[in-house]
């Protein structure tokens, strides 16, 4: 996907600002506020529709039903997001908290932002926000971590073995690099807030020497498969009309089939971008496949239409892909 229309750079900004206000007026906040806030920023200044964001999503790799707080599929014409939220602060009660796992929480958030997926159109975001406690722990030079807290906006730090092998048991304990040798962060913002916070957003990457494990977990049925199961299993579909017709934003249709709604024509897509062998899916009216569409509203009203249960989970990937499955078996039977 060479051009993606969400500028994350000013997203942040916005995210920024909005949770200055909540900061401003001495509004309680816990870290689930904060997802709250990222979640109204998307929405408010239309970075993403509500009904692009997944929140509370199932960690497609990780047993036990793992989730992030945050996940957007990329489309298209944008870049997807997975973000994780982690908001320390000192206890009311004034003693100290348990520092050294509070940090080894975030290298293992950092972890599990990479093993999410592969797909360089997916954006990996860690939010982090503290108070003084943090602050100071990570000053530390001998907890030997303010190379990461202090880490530049647009530098890089390499997280490998070398790198965690000199830090503390307690710190290492709570880790989890799910297969994963390596990793880069790279400080995309940071800020003060009021009552001494600080706020900082790190995106996550695979180095490119780097090969994603092949997890095999199948505890995630619920979510969009986006792992290379789904690529076997449309080829072995039945009646699938493949296409070599490359597109003005670089798309390959993988399939179409057709159907009408309210007596109009439309066309349910599936279809791969150059460079990517993920599936994505869309509804596009028939005759004039320009003009912007809800594909998500048009798909939930046809699949209702045959009296077809919408979950919650069904977003427009899975809504989709379940009208060309309902279609193919139309065709069969």
């Amino acid at each position: 996907m060479e051009s993606h229309s969400i500028k994350h750079e000013n997203l942040a900004v916005d995210f920024y600002n909005l949770l200055k206000e909540r900061f401003d007026n001495n509004v309680y906040t816990t870290e689930r506020n904060v997802t709250y806030t990222f979640f109204a920023t998307m929405v408010m200044f239309d970075y993403y529709k509500p009904h692009e964001i997944l929140l509370e999503y199932n960690h497609p790799n990780i047993k036990g039903y793992k989730k992030v707080d945050t996940y957007i599929e990329p489309n298209y014409n944008k870049n997807g997001l997975v973000m994780e939220c982690k908001y320390d602060r000192k206890m009311p009660s004034g003693h100290n908290s348990p520092r050294p796992q509070k940090a080894g929480k975030i290298f293992n958030d950092f972890f599990r932002l990479a093993s999410f997926t592969n797909d360089e159109n997916v954006v990996k975001w860690l939010i982090y926000l503290t108070d003084e406690e943090m602050v100071n722990y990570f000053n530390n030079v001998e907890n030997k971590l303010n190379d990461f807290f202090n880490l530049a906006t647009g530098a890089i730090l390499i997280i490998d073995d070398e790198y965690l092998k000199n830090k503390s048991q307690t710190f290492n304990g709570g880790i989890d690099t799910n297969g994963i040798s390596k990793i880069n962060i790279k400080c995309i913002f940071q800020n003060d807030l009021p009552n001494n916070h600080k706020i900082k957003i790190y995106e996550v990457k695979i180095p490119n020497d780097v090969v994603l494990p092949d997890y095999n977990v199948d505890n995630n049925r619920s979510n969009i498969d986006i792992k290379h199961r789904e690529n076997a299993s449309i080829k072995k579909s039945f009646q699938i009309k493949y296409s070599n017709i490359s597109h003005s934003q670089g798309e390959t249709i993988v399939k179409d089939m057709e159907f009408i709604y309210d007596n109009k024509k439309y066309i349910a897509r599936a279809y791969k971008l150059e460079n990517n062998s993920h599936i994505y899916y869309k509804i596009l009216l028939k005759g004039d496949e320009n003009q912007n569409i809800n594909s998500m509203d048009i798909a939930r009203k046809y699949l209702r239409s045959f009296g077809i249960q919408i979950t919650p989970d069904m977003n427009t990937h899975r809504t989709v892909k379940k009208i060309i499955d309902v279609l193919e078996q139309k065709d069969r039977g």
